[in-house]
């Protein structure tokens, strides 16, 4: 699980460029990103609870990835949320960062 990682390129200057929503053989999720340094992706496995609102052109990547592992609850260890823009959050059961 990367949440550390994730939570680092927030800083990064990215702009999510496009999401992509898998769901088969599990819900997936791809949100591909962009900024002056090059692109970034990450993908969130086993998700569910997802919510997207209103997406902006330039929107961004606010994203906050939390560890909930401790909560027990069945196959679930992240919780994402881009705080106060409420435009998209969820849970899921892992997080993979690709750069580059």
């Amino acid at each position: 699980m990367s949440i550390e990682a994730a939570n680092a390129l927030v800083s990064g200057g990215y702009e999510i460029q496009r999401v992509t929503i898998e769901t088969q053989p599990e819900t997936k999720v791809r949100i591909d990103l962009r900024s002056d340094r090059g692109s970034a992706a990450v993908v969130l496995h086993g998700v569910v609870n997802l919510e997207v609102r209103q997406q902006f052109s330039n929107w961004p990547f606010l994203l906050q990835f939390y560890d909930i592992s401790d909560r027990q609850l069945e196959g679930l260890a992240v919780a994402v949320n881009d705080g106060q823009e409420n435009q998209i959050r969820c849970q899921c059961a892992s997080v993979d960062v690709q750069i580059g």
